[in-house]
């Protein structure tokens, strides 16, 4: 898979062969299941960067733990998000073109702490994810990259994965998949500890599926090794790696007409706008993460993380020319595009944590620098002339024509950002919980595209602030308010002037219950507004300007119930007003694209624990979206729409077998496409029945 790979496996070989002469003793393997699992996660620390309470933090945090990705077979990240409120999730046939949004905007995808560069994939497997922490809204100083270019910023708030570490106790286990839409695959997580101090896993998969589109089809193989060494005193060194590969045959959706709007034709769902011989898109992910914990005293310790993430993205598309001219078909001109783009990211953070008493009063403290640079190399290059003339009325693909390079030009731009930060969490009595953050961020920005006359470089830098405060008037009940600020580089667009930072603020109050065998719920009033937001230059084309205002209002509400020790009730809630509230471009009080105003899941889950059946499990759920907005423009909206999943599992020893159903009413409707910002429709995945069984020894 990557030429370092056989290193590693030799690395990991030698390792395992030393700690077979050391002779430990190996013990059987127990498995326990608690009869008080829950979904609920009382600890976080992607809000303070440190391990945390949530309800201690003057902001939203959700996290989805490992239990619940495997109780509802959710395969993919943005499967398992469906369980948060305000969170977009991505198509399969889409992940190329668009970024979660938390509250209307785009969020940072973090692995292990580390913003992912910005054509990460949103499909992240989870084969290899032990949680996810979902923060809504901006935090400026909790991890280092998050403020640049390459991970899009925190506008929006972040998608914090962490993945499986090596675990003290040996474990191994394999599995496959089977399901209908062509799906195929196979999973493995082996865990060995080497001695007392040395431990590895390496966790892999190698996953297909087809789809409803017409030879639309997604594969994925990855392969996740880590290393952790102990040597005692709470010291700690990990590893961790990952090698990931995903092809596709691209897909740019279907006009509205014929499918949402009224037209003299009705296009199949199944038609995929494509031509013969196009070649198949492939992004490839390589990086590591190398992570040292250091006690320093019995409060003190500080920890250093260096991690590297490059991506490599091939896109090979054709699309038609009603994307950027009017044209109601049934004839339209189809293109054939490929995007190059190479993009890494390296990482340096250093922090120093502790507790000071003040005063009598306890501060814990957190303060470091963040040093990082992303480098962003791509071109586009289009076939000249386009492929010719399609009749979308009676579909004959035309012939691929390899596209010219560097058509309409190259681009090579550099992004490099130093910040320190400083962070004091304070309790007052057994109540009151403080919090206050600053951080100071130095953007120097690259951009070179020759081909249109741009080469610039510029710096910024701002101080971004955070507040907030939590009052525990039970050990039950909590309220909380908060205020923090963002900034991030505007990528992936072709400036007419030098980009200056984007900016997002967000106000928020809110309301928790916290009760471990009860009702489990964050209420939050919230006010997101983005500044300097890019949209497509008028007067340009396939350039882009920075113009006015958008902001989203509303309430969310997550809640998870747990009935008994064998039924838990869970769901959420948004309402909320995302539009443009100053622009030159937009029309001032237009619905973000893509960004439901209402949105609502309701799901349960029991587990049998005693008799006959134990070992049994079964889930419902239904999640609801309101209209959706196909462009900028809300010239036209997708139908609102609810959705059934369900989930049956049984558990026998070290055996588990599983079967998924999404969309279990086979609904058929469309979504946004996101393919150049919108214009298009995506026809949403019919029911997928998925089967998978595991054993782990």
């Amino acid at each position: 898979m990557n030429r370092a790979l056989p290193k590693i496996c030799a690395i990991a070989a030698a390792v395992a062969s030393l700690g077979a002469h050391a002779q430990t003793p190996t013990l059987p393997t127990v498995e326990i299941r608690g009869e008080g699992e829950s979904y609920v996660q009382p600890n976080g620390t992607t809000a303070t960067r440190d391990a945390a309470p949530i309800v201690q933090v003057p902001q939203s945090v959700i996290v989805v733990p490992r239990k619940l990705i495997e109780d509802q077979g959710a395969q993919t990240v943005t499967d398992a998000l469906r369980n948060v409120s305000n969170v977009r999730h991505v198509d399969l046939r889409d992940f190329y073109n668009i970024q979660f949004k938390v509250r209307g905007f785009n969020a940072a995808t973090l692995i292990d702490g580390q913003a992912m560069p910005s054509n990460f994939s949103n499909l992240e497997s989870t084969v290899n994810v032990e949680s996810i922490e979902v923060l809504k809204g901006p935090a400026p100083a909790i991890s280092g990259g998050g403020q640049t270019a390459g991970s899009l910023g925190f506008l929006g708030g972040a998608i914090a994965i962490t993945t499986k570490s090596p675990e003290p106790n040996a474990r191994r286990e394999i599995g496959f998949r089977l399901g209908n839409w062509s799906e195929r695959g196979v999973f493995f997580d082996l865990n060995q500890p080497i001695n007392e101090t040395v431990g590895v896993r390496l966790v892999g998969e190698s996953q297909h599926n087809g789809s409803e589109s017409n030879g639309a089809f997604f594969k994925r193989s990855s392969l996740f090794p880590s290393l952790v060494v102990r040597p005692g005193g709470g010291s700690e060194l990990l590893l961790k790696m990952r090698f990931s590969r995903l092809s596709n045959l691209d897909y740019s959706g279907l006009p509205p007409e014929g499918t949402i709007l009224p037209a003299l034709w009705t296009l199949p769902r199944s038609l995929n706008i494509t031509a013969t011989g196009q070649p198949v898109s492939s992004s490839k992910v390589d990086g590591w993460n190398l992570q040292w914990k250091q006690p320093i005293s019995a409060n003190w310790s500080y920890e250093v993380a260096l991690a590297q993430s490059s991506s490599v993205l091939d896109q090979n598309g054709v699309f038609t020319d009603d994307f950027f001219f009017p044209n109601p078909g049934p004839f339209y001109l189809l293109t054939g595009l490929n995007l190059t783009q190479r993009v890494k990211s390296t990482t340096l953070s250093a922090t120093l944590k502790g507790q000071a008493d003040l005063a009598g009063v306890k501060h814990k403290l957190a303060l470091g620098v963040d040093v990082d640079r992303t480098t962003d190399y791509g071109y586009m290059a289009g076939a000249l002339g386009g492929l010719g003339l399609f009749d979308i009325t009676n579909p004959v693909p035309p012939v691929w024509v390899a596209p010219v390079p560097n058509l309409p030009g190259a681009q090579d731009n550099t992004y490099a950002s130093s910040a320190l930060f400083l962070q004091d969490r304070v309790t007052l009595g057994n109540n009151l919980h403080l919090l206050g953050a600053l951080r100071y961020t130095s953007i120097k920005v690259r951009n070179l595209w020759p081909d249109f006359g741009v080469n610039s470089t510029t710096t910024n830098s701002k101080l971004t602030p955070r507040l907030g405060a939590v009052y525990e008037f039970t050990p039950v009940y909590s309220a909380f308010v908060g205020y923090g600020a963002g900034m991030s580089i505007p990528t992936n667009g072709i400036y007419t002037t030098p980009p200056k930072p984007e900016g997002s603020k967000q106000t928020e109050i809110g309301f928790r219950s916290t009760n471990p065998e009860g009702l489990n719920a964050t209420v939050a009033l919230f006010s997101l507004t983005r500044t300097n937001a890019p949209v497509a230059d008028p007067l340009n084309f396939g350039q882009t300007i920075q113009t006015g205002e958008q902001r989203s209002t509303g309430v969310d509400i997550d809640w998870n119930y747990k009935a008994s020790k064998a039924l838990t009730w869970f769901g959420h809630y948004t309402r909320q007003n995302p539009r443009v509230t100053q622009d030159t471009v937009l029309a001032v009080g237009s619905q973000l694209f893509n960004v439901a105003r209402t949105s609502a899941r309701v799901a349960f889950r029991y587990d049998f624990r005693d008799g006959a059946l134990r070992g049994l499990g079964a889930g419902l759920g239904a999640t609801y979206h309101s209209a959706l907005p196909g462009n900028s423009a809300n010239a036209f909206f997708t139908p609102a729409v609810t959705v059934w999943d369900a989930q049956l599992s049984y558990v026998a020893g070290g055996a588990r077998y599983q079967l998924a159903l999404r969309n279990l009413l086979d609904k058929q409707y469309y979504e946004p496409s996101a393919y150049f910002g919108g214009n298009h429709v995506t026809p949403a995945t019919r029911r997928q029945i998925s089967l998978t069984a595991s054993y782990a020894f």
